[in-house]
């Protein structure tokens, strides 16, 4: 139970960061959003919400791809410039 309630704490901030930036995601809003209590976060990260960011983005950067969808060139620190994703068309 307690990693399950660390591994979605690392989950939800990830998303939040993504969607809020680093500034824009308060504690309340982790814990909010991952169903977590109040004293696991120190718990889990006794760095606080510095090591909890830490650990999502290490989280975020193994799921990313290694390489390119559009033209498969391997990532080497940057992604490479491709060809836009074409849009999709207005209804």
């Amino acid at each position: 139970m307690a990693s399950e309630t660390r591994t979605r704490m690392i989950e939800t901030t990830a998303r939040l960061l993504q969607h809020r930036g680093y500034h824009g995601t308060a504690l309340s809003d982790i814990l909010a959003a991952s169903a977590a209590p109040r004293g696991s976060l120190y718990f889990h990260f006794p760095g606080g919400k510095d090591q909890l960011v830490i650990e999502a983005t290490r989280a975020a950067a193994e799921l990313a791809p290694a390489s390119c969808a559009i033209c498969s060139i391997p990532w080497r620190g940057r992604p490479p410039r491709c060809a836009p994703m074409p849009r999709a068309p207005r209804i």
